[in-house]
């Protein structure tokens, strides 16, 4: 390696940025010689310029940065573990909050998803859907003051998505006391129910809200869908599961009162939660059985982890939080059996 004995500053010059095929790669400047500093300043200014954002407009920092990650999945959930550090939740997506990008939440700290997130939810969609808020009731979430369906752009898919992703609460619509029994209730009426609910006759104008609260008053009380189902939901509709919704929300509060962080932050044995996303039986060289696991915490990362000592008979269905005394081996994560606990 050679040691730099002189520099000198000289004009400014046009830049040929030809990276040689070498690991210390250069660049030429056009009269010969050779120089790392077009880069390297570009790089610096663009560094200080985030610095500078992140220490005085953080919170749209790091909104924008969100937002210039959610193309790829791994991307996304690294972006979501550093924005979490920062003490900031990733809200849900929501019918009055959410927009063309990602937004900061008028009311918690926390980032609120784009509806661009959402596979069946196209652009012009948007426009429609953000143009008409705010949202206050169902009737004025669905029709118009002269009785006829509001929405001509955001299609049964889009609505459908929505019903999914739980986007209706800061509405307050949906509970055991409220109009929608659970967001499954909802589905049925507002999804399977789609061709009557949607009428407005001459004769009545209203009909369709009349058939939309008759049979939301009939099938009143409809269970919710399971954890597993909204995780599946997130799965097909945004690519990604969030973890933590698997976890009944008075047993997350624990944790974190606790401080047991996910898995995505193993630092060395102790406990852990995190969410089995698939197991695998395999066998080891000399013919013994053990369980592979894939899981994951509240970035989104996947991680292997392995028990040696499975029993060969008990199952772990994808999508179960647990709760465990975490190892590490040369081969990944490592747990014991006895050291595990399923969260229900």
């Amino acid at each position: 390696m050679s040691n730099i004995v002189a520099v000198k500053k000289i004009e400014a010059s046009q830049t040929y940025d030809l990276e040689v095929n070498h690991p210390d790669h250069q660049f030429y400047l056009a009269n010969g010689i050779l120089t790392s500093n077009s880069h390297a300043l570009a790089y610096g200014i663009d560094s200080y310029y985030c610095a500078w954002l992140l220490t005085y407009y953080e919170a749209e920092w790091l909104c924008a940065y969100m937002e210039s990650m959610i193309g790829s999945p791994d991307s996304r959930a690294k972006a979501i573990a550093e924005i979490k550090s920062y003490g900031y939740d990733i809200a849900r997506v929501d019918i009055n909050e959410s927009g063309s990008s990602w937004q900061i939440s008028k009311t918690r700290k926390a980032f609120v998803p784009s509806f661009s997130t959402l596979k069946s939810v196209g652009s012009i969609a948007i426009q429609e859907v953000v143009s008409l808020r705010p949202y206050t009731g169902v009737q004025d979430l669905f029709y118009n003051p002269d009785g006829t369906w509001k929405f001509s752009k955001f299609n049964k898919k889009a609505i459908e998505a929505l019903i999914k992703m739980g986007a209706f609460e800061s509405m307050g619509i949906v509970g055991p006391d409220k109009f929608f029994s659970s967001y499954k209730h909802m589905h049925h009426c507002v999804i399977a129910a789609e061709a009557s609910i949607k009428k407005s006759l001459k004769r009545d104008p209203f009909a369709g809200w009349k058939a939309l609260q008759q049979v939301a008053a009939e099938t009143h009380g409809m269970e919710e869908w399971t954890r597993k189902e909204f995780a599946l939901f997130q799965r097909d509709i945004i690519g990604s599961v969030d973890a933590a919704s698997l976890i009944p929300s008075d047993v997350y509060e624990r944790l974190l009162k606790n401080d047991v962080v996910s898995v995505n932050d193993w630092n060395g044995l102790d406990l852990y939660w995190f969410v089995i996303t698939s197991s695998t039986v395999k066998t080891t060289k000399k013919g013994k059985p053990y369980m592979l696991f894939e899981v994951t915490g509240d970035s989104g990362i996947t991680k292997r982890m392995y028990m040696w000592d499975w029993d060969g008979s008990t199952v772990y269905d994808p999508y179960t939080p647990c709760l465990g005394e975490v190892d590490s081996s040369e081969f990944g994560l490592s747990i014991r059996s006895r050291k595990m606990k399923i969260l229900s």
